[in-house]
């Protein structure tokens, strides 16, 4: 029997479809050595993915002499994984325009935010050691939740947001107080529903947390470290941590404050070179 939150996702109109094609690919990230046609199999399910793809391949940044003409190409030229980040932004833009604007939310800052997170969140794995395909989908999606309330409460979520702001733990507090749930456990539900793994949908869920589970633990401190820096980045500010989940994270993870502004830095030079795949039409 559904609990009260899968009742509240059931009733908000227009939510964005399951991304079946992006849950196969977590799949095959997840095997040792998976095979190339494969990949290419599950990418041939959507005729759409694979022309954004394509699109965005043959863009100025991995364009070369002969254009791209098939996926199998494009993952030659750029990699399983810049294929995969494509086809994860693709979806998370598709999520975050289906709110346009609704709720109080710019979905072009909303965007822009969970791209820096998703790149600070693969640059915190790689540094560790950890998954970074893992970090990367979990910080573009950790604000998810966002959109469905934006969608389910429209006027209400836009005059909470605008009495106190549309990021960090207060919104979150808030968004419980008004409506039951905060968007970190509505996205996790959201996550888990479409077949996303527990170790993406954790730290969307536990990302405003300083708990967090046996097991999960330096997942979910890597991508709330990552909105630390998303917000600093969107602020020219050096990223700072200020609160009690902040520093559980930097122990969590052993890192220290100076290793949080070298991870900044390797985020903007990271997204500099993602711009063709998170703003294709505009400069970062």
């Amino acid at each position: 029997m559904p609990d009260a939150l899968d009742q509240y996702i059931d009733a908000i109109d227009h939510l964005p479809p399951s991304p079946t094609v992006v849950v196969k690919l977590i799949s095959l990230f997840r095997q040792v050595d998976p095979a190339l046609d494969e990949i290419v199999s599950v990418m041939s399910l959507d005729p759409s993915l694979i022309a954004e793809v394509l699109k965005r391949c043959n863009s100025v940044v991995y364009g070369g002499e002969d254009m791209v003409v098939d996926v199998f190409e494009a993952i030659m030229r750029v990699g399983f994984y810049e294929v995969y980040q494509t086809a994860v932004a693709w979806f998370g833009q598709q999520a975050i325009s289906n709110v346009s604007n609704q709720g109080g939310l710019d979905q072009e800052l909303l965007w822009r935010h969970s791209a820096i997170a998703a790149v600070a969140a693969g640059q915190t794995a790689q540094k560790l050691g950890e998954p970074a395909w893992a970090g990367f989908t979990s910080g573009l999606l950790h604000d998810v939740g966002k959109t469905a309330l934006a969608l389910a409460e429209g006027p209400k979520y836009a005059a909470l947001t605008s009495q106190v702001g549309t990021c960090g733990v207060g919104l979150e507090k808030c968004e419980k107080e008004s409506f039951g749930f905060g968007h970190s456990e509505v996205g996790a539900r959201l996550l888990h529903r479409w077949g996303v793994p527990d170790e993406i949908s954790a730290p969307v869920f536990f990302h405003h947390y300083s708990m967090w589970p046996a097991g999960s633990g330096r997942s979910c401190a890597i991508v709330h470290l990552a909105n630390v820096i998303s917000h600093s980045l969107d602020q020219s500010e050096t990223p700072a941590c200020e609160t009690e989940g902040d520093q559980r994270a930097l122990t969590e993870l052993q890192l220290t404050p100076d290793d949080l502004v070298t991870i900044s830095t390797r985020t903007q030079t990271e997204l500099e070179g993602l711009k063709s795949i998170f703003f294709p039409a505009a400069q970062v």
